[in-house]
């Protein structure tokens, strides 16, 4: 034996081939289920067979490995090289690859040996290419070295038959990205991947989900179906094991806070170590999900070492990129914004900051730590909280003052530094939210935010400050105030997306029912499904309301903006002259508006 090497990956051994091994790996090629591969079938006599992987054991630059399966099969079960070395050109040929026994096929083994003697090769030669040639029609390999990052260079003929080249590039081994978490991130990250030649594992522990996104049904509204339907280069998965086939994973799941307002890691806990008990040597693991300073380095690492036996900077390494998906905007969509990167060493951020860039024509931003990442990503979404909060403020002491917020912004929006920002309600899986990470964090440090505390609580306490006018309404307005019928116009967090979670409107309807009002939902994009499951309500169709004696437009959705001030009153009880109207958002003119409703915006 010329050489004397171990490769081991996720229970797979990949040793140097022996004289003893040759009998086994002839006995392979002439059986029925492999010889159909070969361009002749009548190969080789055996004898002619063991001469010629004699020949090339003895070769110095010939590398042939057999391989082991210690999980299952208890006796080899392939065979693969790397042979034709030329260190002048930094190159070689990888070929051979033979899955024996029969009983191995199908099961994934493939991929992670091509990867795994990719990485051997391209490490120990200093080589920047590797390459092979594969028969056309065997479509099962070359799908495999897709899946692995080879790319076609050509064709050719021998024996009447058609050979492809392919090759793979160094640091195409991160070619194959895997999301994990498909949401209103991780979705539009593996979908924009993939249509940037990436090819791509979108995983999700839903496999409901997983299967509506197989056939092109987009649950986010974020891509749309016609677009997701016609996605390549993505498959879509629910199984772990998927995830043995990348070397770059993406961790994209929601970080909530529980009713205390304390931060729930429990899913990014949980993605990390799925990843984990899949991740091979040489792996990088971006988060993207927001988390308070530390959480990747002090959490995430610890849970990866556990579960992959692996230890950090030295067989994988981590990053971290906030997400910046803005639910319902076409314009700041991911391929468009500047995307902010950081690693734990300059050879990880190096490949996070090369892959992101085919991600986004925006940039990328190299933050000088992972811990900064994290931060930058809280208090962009902190700052934007405390901002609402001033307005929201603003809006009630206007309101007592009898003074229209909206036309007080517009005033003061001529001031060429003045920041625009418009009262409401803010909930959603970030604004609403962030803040409470670092707030969580700093009191952790003996350290009692004021600003951002008292920002969150303003803003927590709109649902009750609207409720009330409602009622206060209908009592100037002589209407009873007990079982009076509410319809509430939109229940998403925010306009034109159709998603619940944090949504204040649940607020509203809360302090609403205090009161004893029958409170009626119409909402055109959310799920009734899910809707019935978090408010205890059904949802009602427009056209069948009817004897409402108050409305409540608690989100702009394009669709409530198409009905028009006198279309709205054929909700309402007829016997009320001026019924109320409450017009969160105010996408109704207010001089019109008065003149047909007791109307307040907020």
């Amino acid at each position: 034996m010329k050489h004397n090497y171990i490769i081991k990956e996720n229970n797979i051994y990949i040793r140097s081939i022996s004289e003893e091994d040759l009998k086994l790996i002839v006995s392979w090629r002439n059986k029925d289920s492999i010889r159909k591969w070969f361009v002749n079938q009548n190969v080789l006599n055996i004898n002619k067979q063991e001469e010629w992987f004699s020949k090339y054991l003895i070769e110095e630059n010939n590398y042939i490995f057999i391989i082991e399966e210690q999980k299952e099969f208890k006796q080899p079960i392939g065979m693969a090289s790397i042979y034709n070395i030329n260190e002048e050109k930094q190159e070689a040929e990888f070929g051979r690859l033979l899955i024996g026994l029969d009983e191995a096929r199908g099961k994934g083994i493939s991929k992670i040996i091509v990867n795994s003697i990719c990485k051997f090769a391209f490490e120990k030669f200093n080589l920047k290419k590797v390459y092979l040639e594969v028969f056309k029609e065997n479509k099962i390999a070359i799908r495999t070295y897709k899946k692995c990052g080879f790319k076609y260079c050509y064709e050719k003929e021998v024996n009447n038959k058609k050979l492809i080249r392919m090759e793979v590039l160094l640091g195409e081994k991160y070619n194959l990205i895997s999301v994990i978490g498909l949401g209103y991130v991780g979705l539009p990250l593996a979908v924009n991947f993939a249509e940037r030649g990436k090819q791509v594992i979108a995983f999700d522990i839903n496999s409901e989900k997983i299967e509506l996104y197989k056939k092109g049904q987009d649950t986010t509204n974020e891509i749309g179906h016609k677009r997701l339907s016609l996605t390549k280069n993505i498959k879509f998965t629910s199984n772990p094991e998927d995830l043995k086939c990348s070397r770059f994973h993406i961790i994209a799941v929601p970080t909530p806070v529980d009713n205390a307002k304390v931060p729930n890691l429990n899913a990014v806990k949980s993605a990390t170590k799925i990843v984990g008990q899949n991740l091979i040597k040489g792996s990088i693991v971006v988060f993207e999900s927001t988390v308070y300073p530390g959480v990747t380095e002090e959490i995430c690492v610890p849970i990866l070492e556990k579960e992959s036996g692996l230890i950090y900077k030295k067989d994988f390494k981590v990053g971290y990129s906030p997400e910046r998906i803005n639910p319902g905007d076409k314009v700041h969509t991911v391929e468009k914004i500047k995307k902010v990167v950081s690693g734990c060493d300059k050879e990880s951020l190096d490949v996070i900051s090369k892959t992101y860039s085919v991600l986004t024509d925006g940039g990328v931003y190299h933050a000088s730590s992972i811990k900064v990442a994290e931060a930058a990503k809280i208090i962009e979404n902190a700052q934007r909280d405390i901002n609402i909060a001033f307005i929201n403020e603003v809006a009630i002491i206007f309101d007592k003052m009898e003074i229209d917020t909206k036309e007080v912004l517009e005033a003061a929006s001529t001031k060429w530094n003045f920041l625009n920002f418009n009262p409401g309600l803010v909930g959603g899986h970030c604004i609403g939210i962030d803040p409470y990470y670092l707030t969580y964090k700093a009191q952790q440090l003996n350290y009692r935010p004021e600003v951002i505390l008292s920002g969150r609580r303003i803003n927590d306490n709109m649902g009750k400050v609207i409720a009330e006018k409602t009622v206060e309404k209908l009592i100037a307005n002589d209407q009873k105030v007990k079982d009076a019928k509410v319809l509430i116009m939109g229940i998403t967090f925010k306009e034109d997306v159709p998603d619940l979670r944090n949504s204040k409107v649940k607020d509203v309807i809360d302090e609403l029912r205090k009161y004893k009002l029958n409170i009626i939902i119409n909402d055109p994009l959310a799920d009734k499904e899910e809707v019935a499951l978090q408010y205890d309500l059904e949802q009602i169709d427009l056209d069948k309301v009817k004897d409402i004696d108050a409305i409540i437009i608690c989100v702009s959705h394009k669709q409530y903006k198409k009905i028009n001030l006198l279309d709205l009153k054929k909700y309402y009880n007829a016997n009320i002259n001026k019924p109320v109207l409450i017009d969160i958002k105010g996408i109704y003119d207010k001089n019109k508006a008065e003149e047909m409703y007791s109307y307040w915006r907020l």
